[in-house]
């Protein structure tokens, strides 16, 4: 799937992503946002994926970043961020994790919430990471992860919750999610594709019966 599909696909479920995130996640989502922000290290931050900004709030709220950066594909997510960020000092970007447009060794903390599994050249986005990251700074991914049981709630997803998923989100929004949702990677294969990357694990943490992964790294 290239970029305009991926942009598109968020722009087209921008209205409902909140209210997705949290159906799909059971209402955990501001949970793991909270846990990312507690992560972070003083200073300033860039959430990739940003979506509709609620990992930047949450870092807000719990007062660990001066400053905000947001990037994504989807203008339409942004649009909605910016609303939601407006009262913040936050700067929002249109753009890709493989072509960030960021001078050097800028950024204290990099995030990325559920989006991971959906980069198409994990490769180049993690040198860019480690491009546009200080030395010593935080690198926090949380993504669904492959878990004992994944093969039995993608079946489930395609069945039993297709109808519902269809009814909210439309068929091929709901498709894309199931099929993002069977290229997770896990953990273990997360840790060794960032540390090949000039990163070192810091600490790992699991939810929902190891369906969902937060790894926090640190650049050496």
């Amino acid at each position: 799937m290239n970029l305009e599909t991926l942009a598109n696909v968020f722009d087209s479920i921008s209205g409902a992503y909140d209210k997705f995130v949290a159906f799909i996640s059971l209402g955990q989502n501001r949970k793991w946002h909270r846990s990312i922000a507690s992560e972070l290290k003083p200073g300033n931050m860039l959430d990739i994926g940003t979506a509709t900004g609620d990992v930047i709030l949450r870092a807000f709220e719990k007062n660990k970043v001066k400053k905000a950066f947001g990037l994504d594909l989807s203008v339409k997510m942004l649009k909605i961020a910016k609303e939601k960020l407006k009262s913040k000092p936050v700067y929002l970007f249109v753009g890709s994790a493989e072509a960030m447009p960021f001078k050097d060794g800028v950024f204290d903390n990099i995030t990325m919430s559920l989006v991971f599994r959906h980069i198409i050249q994990k490769d180049v986005m993690l040198k860019e990471i480690n491009r546009t990251l200080k030395k010593g700074g935080r690198f926090i991914i949380l993504d669904t992860t492959k878990f004992v049981g994944m093969d039995m709630f993608a079946r489930l997803s395609k069945t039993v919750l297709k109808p519902l998923g269809i009814a909210i989100f439309g068929v091929k929004n709901w498709d894309f999610f199931i099929h993002s949702l069977e290229n997770s990677l896990s953990t273990d294969e997360i840790k060794n594709l960032c540390e090949s990357s000039g990163f070192r694990l810091l600490t790992k943490k699991k939810f929902v019966f190891g369906m969902v992964g937060l790894l926090v790294f640190e650049k050496i």
